[in-house]
């Protein structure tokens, strides 16, 4: 599993969630301890090539090998349990049938069923036994794959921030996180309900959100590596993540409807998500962005986002800002749900349609400039940025 962890694309492990690739680790690598079949047992008496008649056992003596099939990993047949009262059962697994021979004395049938019986009865007691530590290392698998990805995601960020402080742009793998094929009918359905309103699910756009937080955060913790660069060349690393995740789909500067947008995500022809990105810059500026945002949406769009960069010290009353401003806009119906203290849902109108809502989420983030002497920069300095009232 660690072997596996490590082998994970750096663009997926960058843009998922930790806990998908937890739970997928999960499912792939922990033990299922078998189960025995012991409705479909077979007999059959074992040959011996190459004996003897005269050599052949004793009327009294008598073998026979039973095949039962089971369920789960047959490979746990081969660990000891630990501690264990009796002799360890002997068998062959092959394939998912567990082959014991059991040898009686006596030709009677109640005789044969007994040993056969007692040798169950042997290998039950061995599952048993070896279910309970089965059991624990389950438990702590979650605890292992979650300690080691998080592990390898740091390292990878940290990669990712000494590979952008060195100034060349980092190349986007188009690797994205596909889910299992659905079948021809559930894919003509999905295709359906795309041509007739081609949005994400909530669940989806979420995702997409986390993806571009993900990012942000890396921005927040290594404010050097991202202190000289303007909005275009932030937005590039967003781009990076997003087409990690979509295979190419996130696109820059592209045009759609009135103007060209920052960030869009088309897959079939059809656009799927659309977000601004801004330097705060003063209330009126983040409206007019909003503003902008809502003319470059089409009637079919309805996920979107405003990406807010702060280069002021005063954070906190930038978020109050933003949320006064945004509650002010005479679009907005409903909201705002706070995924947290810098992501913020509303509910809009369409510019168009006062009956068709778009799903509008502000992400706010902290990206202070940097001085030459590795502070913090003073307001004073930034261009874009405004004092706080």
């Amino acid at each position: 599993m660690f072997s596996a962890i490590e082998d994970i694309d750096t663009e997926r492990l960058l843009a998922s969630d930790i806990e998908e690739i937890v739970s997928s680790l999960v499912v792939n690598y922990r033990l299922e301890v078998p189960t025995l079949d012991t409705e479909n047992i077979t007999i059959h008496v074992p040959t011996r090539e190459g004996t003897k008649a005269s050599k052949l056992p004793k009327r009294s003596q008598f073998s026979v090998q039973i095949s039962v099939p089971f369920r789960g990993d047959g490979v746990l047949f081969g660990l000891h349990p630990g501690w264990y009262p009796l002799d360890l059962p002997i068998g062959n697994v092959v394939e998912q049938r567990l082959q014991v021979l059991v040898e009686v004395l006596g030709m009677r049938d109640e005789i044969i069923r007994g040993a056969i019986d007692n040798q169950l009865l042997n290998v039950e007691r061995y599952l048993h036994a070896l279910r309970a530590r089965v059991e624990k290392f389950n438990s702590q698998l979650s605890g292992f794959a979650r300690d080691r990805v998080e592990r390898q995601r740091t390292l990878t960020f940290d990669q990712r921030t000494l590979l952008t402080s060195i100034g060349f742009p980092i190349q986007a793998e188009h690797i994205v996180l596909e889910p299992k094929a659905p079948s021809a009918t559930a894919k003509t359905a999905a295709l359906d309900a795309l041509l007739l309103d081609p949005t994400f699910d909530d669940q989806s756009y979420s995702k997409t959100l986390d993806v571009i937080e993900n990012m942000a955060f890396v921005m927040e913790r290594s404010p050097s590596a991202f202190a000289s660069m303007g909005e275009e060349d932030l937005r590039q690393h967003f781009l990076v993540q997003l087409n990690g995740r979509f295979k190419g789909a996130a696109s820059g500067e592209t045009f759609n409807n009135t103007g060209k947008t920052d960030i869009l995500i088309r897959v079939g022809g059809h656009n799927i998500f659309i977000a601004e990105c801004k330097f705060w810059n003063g209330s009126k500026v983040f409206t007019e962005t909003i503003d902008q945002l809502l003319r470059y949406l089409t009637w079919r769009d309805t996920q979107a986002a405003v990406i807010i960069f702060n280069r002021n010290k005063d954070f906190s009353n930038v978020l109050r800002s933003i949320q006064e401003a945004t509650d002010a806009h005479p679009n907005k119906e409903r909201g705002p749900n706070k995924d947290s203290d810098t992501r913020l849902r509303y509910v809009f109108r369409s510019l168009t349609d006062p009956n068709r809502e778009i799903f509008l989420t502000i992400l706010a983030f902290d990206v202070p400039s940097v001085s030459s002497e590795g502070e913090p920069a003073p307001v004073d300095d930034l261009r874009s940025a405004e004092r706080p009232s």
